[in-house]
């Protein structure tokens, strides 16, 4: 059976990285990965536009990686990486080819001013395609705002709601568990953008909240296997003295409340895409003028640092599912 879409025109997007080899063979790589478009109108998409966001994170995220590379001794050896992302308009019931998942190294769900516990077949559908073709086979993942509720509320356990205190807009903190601190290599807290009105309440059995805040508890995640696998893994994260309980467990997905991809790109990212959707969420009036214009305030003034715990975030997603 094809469970691919029935239309096989789409975006392929490709950027090549030249950075430097963890060996002294140099090479050139492909990293084929699946977006699942889920917002096809602006300001958050059209998709391509979305596609073009997260492709710019994945190679940022890689240079970083790589910067810290010390050359041979017979001088630095460079490595070409290729970043080629395949979009698929889930909203139109566009989906890979068993093949064509078989081949991919990882997977992206980005936003959507959709939610996540909409009855809409598209948003049904999509929610059997993360039981089968992500859970199931733990292909590594990446969800983002409506990628990151829906990765829950696709699974038993898992629930997303409205936001008790409402829209969420602009920089706020993380604050990480044991476990995130870990798996994202930062202590204690994390500052990244927002823009939200939903959030996840619960989690599956099979996964681990990484950390939140008062508003949102549940700001980021991570997937295991198993329920079994989630709880050695966060352990691990809390060892008992004496006792040595190290695994070689690592998630197969990860997800995130905040939107990494928004400082990607300033200019795409925060001119055209984050501050587009302060302005339409005042049009709507969810949230007040004044807290929308410090979001857009305080995001400007502190981009640069945006910038950074943004990469850091992506570079740890990257470094556990081998994308890096």
């Amino acid at each position: 059976m094809n469970n691919g879409s029935m239309k096989r025109d789409r975006t392929i997007l490709e950027k090549t990285v030249q950075v430097p080899s963890h060996n002294s063979a140099g090479r050139s790589t492909i990293k084929r990965f699946i977006l699942l478009g889920c917002e096809d109108h602006a300001p958050y998409g059209p998709t391509d536009k979305t596609a073009c966001l997260f492709l710019d994170l994945l190679c940022r995220g890689l240079t970083q990686s790589r910067s810290s590379i010390a050359p041979t001794p017979t001088g630095e050896v460079m490595e070409y990486v290729t970043f080629r992302l395949c979009v698929w308009r889930v909203k139109e019931g566009e989906y890979p080819t068993e093949e064509e998942w078989e081949k991919s190294d990882g997977v992206l769900i980005p936003g959507s001013f959709s939610a996540a516990y909409d009855e809409e077949p598209w948003i049904i559908r999509l929610k059997q395609v993360i039981r089968t073709h992500i859970m199931l086979p733990r292909r590594k993942t990446l969800g983002v705002c409506f990628g990151h509720q829906i990765m829950a509320h696709a699974v038993e356990g898992g629930l997303a709601v409205k936001c008790p205190s409402g829209h969420q807009a602009g920089p706020h903190t993380l604050h990480l568990t044991p476990t995130g601190q870990r798996l994202l290599h930062r202590n204690n807290t994390v500052d990244l953008l927002y823009t939200h009105g939903d959030m996840i309440e619960s989690l599956p059995s099979m996964a681990i909240s990484l950390g939140g805040n008062k508003a949102v508890p549940i700001q980021a995640a991570a997937y295991f296997a198993t329920p079994t696998e989630a709880r050695a893994y966060y352990q691990e994260a809390a060892p008992t003295a004496g006792v040595d309980n190290t695994t070689i467990i690592q998630p197969h997905a990860i997800t995130f409340q905040a939107h990494p991809e928004y400082t990607a790109n300033q200019s795409l990212g925060i001119d055209q895409t984050f501050c587009s959707i302060l302005t339409a969420l005042g049009d709507r009036g969810v949230v007040p003028d004044s807290v929308l214009e410090k979001a857009r305030q305080d995001a400007n003034d502190n981009f640069l640092s945006l910038e950074r715990t943004s990469l850091d975030m992506i570079v740890a997603v990257g470094q556990a599912f081998g994308w890096y």
